[in-house]
């Protein structure tokens, strides 16, 4: 399946087939260093700004998330927060979007899933950057979180990873991520996932298809294919609402006891 997304991505999309990967690799490399450093030297007044604006009840959790001895306790106490009262507030954007720069792949991830919840126009853009990473969980985190974060700027890292991401959760979020764009490299990189070796990316591509063009195909690349030759430019008319979908804790004792 690697290879034959290398190739959809070259003759398809038009990307991942010239050369200076490295150099590209290197660049990205300099300049999450220098966003890191920025990002230290900002810490200091964006805590005393948390601190001030909210008070002390979320004191400790706040200043969990600037422990820099401890990524453990950043990751915990930045998802508290996420999940907490204060978690939708305005003044905690910039302390989600600051510890995306985090050295640490587990509180990046952390800072991923708040802005999923939480993230406003542009975060799309800062969210699709960490489907770069090397970290397996973390590119998974992204491509769910670019379910709920539109923004043109992810389409390319999406396509990208449905078509050559090694881990396949990740390559069933950036499908399910995808329905949210009528486009043809959208639809045409969904169609070549359909051959994927891995069933669960087969049925989210499907799904995607169907949500898409508002037509149930089943899994054939073969019949998409006609479809798109017979309805042209009317490809996208009967597109379905998008909707992404929501993972949810299965219930725990209590809950099952209680028909929750």
């Amino acid at each position: 399946m690697r290879g034959i997304g290398t190739l959809v991505a070259c003759l398809v999309l038009g990307s991942g087939c010239a050369g200076g990967g490295a150099e590209k690799r290197d660049a990205a490399a300099a300049a999450a260093a220098r966003d890191r450093t920025e990002a230290r030297t900002a810490e200091p007044a964006l805590l005393a700004q948390l601190l001030a604006s909210l008070g002390e009840d979320p004191a400790e959790a706040i200043r969990g998330a600037f422990d820099r001895t401890d990524a453990d306790r950043r990751q915990a106490s930045l998802r508290e927060v996420a999940a907490s009262r204060y978690g939708d507030r305005p003044a905690m954007l910039p302390l989600y979007r600051l510890l995306l720069t985090d050295p640490d792949a587990s509180v990046r991830a952390a800072a991923v899933s708040a802005l999923a919840r939480h993230g406003a126009a542009g975060d799309a853009a800062r969210v699709a950057e960490q489907l770069r990473s090397d970290d397996a969980f973390l590119r998974w985190e992204a491509a769910k979180a670019l379910r709920h974060l539109p923004g043109e700027a992810a389409v390319a890292p999406l396509l990208d990873r449905l078509l050559n991401d090694e881990d396949a959760g990740t390559r069933v979020a950036a499908a399910e991520a995808l329905a949210r764009y009528p486009r043809r490299d959208a639809f045409e990189a969904l169609r070549a996932a359909l051959v994927d070796a891995d069933y669960a990316v087969v049925a989210a591509a499907a799904g995607s298809l169907e949500t898409l063009t508002g037509r149930s195909l089943g899994t054939a690349p073969e019949a998409w294919g006609e479809l798109s030759a017979e309805r042209g430019d009317a490809l996208f008319a009967d597109a379905r609402p998008y909707e992404p979908r929501v993972y949810r804790e299965p219930p725990g004792f209590f809950g099952r006891l209680l028909g929750r």
